[in-house]
């Protein structure tokens, strides 16, 4: 059944959706759709971030999404879709080990911002991982012809939290190393992204158990290995890893 949202407020500037379980849903902001400059949606699908959203908040400047489960991103890459987008914030699904996700098929959403500045990728799980390394999976081959195609020049800031050394995720970095001449800062946080002890009341950093302390150790060898040399000179590359006194007990 396909849920209806609406709102006529002439001067909305921000808008926050939770959806919970509901997938079908038509938002409708009337007059006041280009005047959104925020926008918060959980859950959405890619195709309905992709083909709807730029033309319901044409204007919009920061968006936060977090991406449905069972649909990977199929859209072909129309660029100009986001005109004004300048903060993107994607959470991933959690996937399980034997049906992960599709990384490299993101860059649609920053072939659609070519204004796009910040972009903050959170993956859910890297528990599932563990045993996974850099090798191969099945992909929609057209994302790879894409990719080859890539090319953003805006684009400065880019953080991946729970950062892991899946094949899709590594040729993602690698090709926003390549072909983002605009790049300055790239943060992967082999951890959960959460406090840490130098900066928490507690003195703790938050908890990683011994399978996610395994996984961000592998994660690190892929950084140096695939990474690492695919740095430009111009860009900081600042890596987190586990904290040698807080996780140490969960080896």
């Amino acid at each position: 059944m396909l849920h209806a949202i609406e709102s006529n407020a002439p001067d909305i500037s921000t808008v926050d959706l939770e959806l919970g379980d509901q997938v079908d849903f038509s938002l409708s902001l009337g007059d006041g759709s280009s005047q959104v400059k925020q926008l918060r949606i959980t859950p959405a699908s890619p195709s309905y971030a992709l083909g709807k959203l730029p033309s319901i908040t044409p204007g919009v400047e920061v968006l936060d999404i977090l991406l449905l489960p069972h649909e990977q991103v199929s859209t072909p890459m129309v660029p100009g879709k986001f005109q004004h987008l300048k903060y993107l914030n994607i959470s991933l699904p959690a996937v399980s080990a034997a049906d992960e996700y599709d990384y490299l098929s993101l860059l649609a959403f920053l072939d659609a911002s070519p204004a796009l500045e910040t972009l903050v990728l959170s993956s859910a799980s890297i528990m599932n991982c563990v045993n996974r390394g850099y090798g191969r999976i099945h992909r929609d081959v057209s994302h790879l012809a894409r990719a080859q195609e890539f090319r953003h020049g805006s684009l400065k800031n880019v953080t991946i939290y729970s950062f892991y050394s899946a094949e899709s995720m590594i040729e993602l970095t690698c090709r926003m190393l390549k072909h983002t001449a605009s790049l300055e800062c790239l943060t992967l946080d082999t951890t959960h992204g959460y406090s840490r002890c130098s900066s928490c009341r507690s003195g703790r950093c938050f908890p990683m158990d011994a399978r996610d302390v395994l996984q961000a150790q592998k994660s690190l060898v892929a950084i140096r290995r695939y990474i690492k040399p695919e740095v430009p000179c111009n860009v900081n590359l600042i890596v987190v890893e586990p904290c040698s006194s807080c996780h140490a007990s969960a080896n």
